[in-house]
């Protein structure tokens, strides 16, 4: 229920260093981040400090979430990424 027009994605990143995950909303697509190894930080809207996510967390986001990440560090950090998302057809 719920899923009419809608589709599931499930991604793996590799964010270089100085690499950035563009602003972007979670408006109507809920997604999860799942951080496999190293360090990144996320730029929220309203936020006065980046959280740091590091290896072996969850990120949930939704509902007006609108934000960035970025890997400040001189390593390669690796996500994996899903989302419901509309799905034009």
């Amino acid at each position: 229920v719920g899923f009419e027009g809608r589709g599931f994605r499930l991604r793996y990143w590799d964010i270089k260093p100085g690499g950035v995950v563009p602003l972007h909303s979670h408006e109507g697509r809920p997604a999860t981040i799942y951080v496999v190894n190293g360090e990144i930080l996320e730029f929220q809207n309203g936020a006065h400090e980046p959280i740091r996510h590091q290896g072996g967390e969850l990120s949930s986001e939704s509902g007006g979430l609108v934000h960035y990440w970025r890997n400040d560090t001189p390593l390669i950090v690796n996500l994996v990424a899903s989302d419901i998302y509309a799905n034009p057809k």
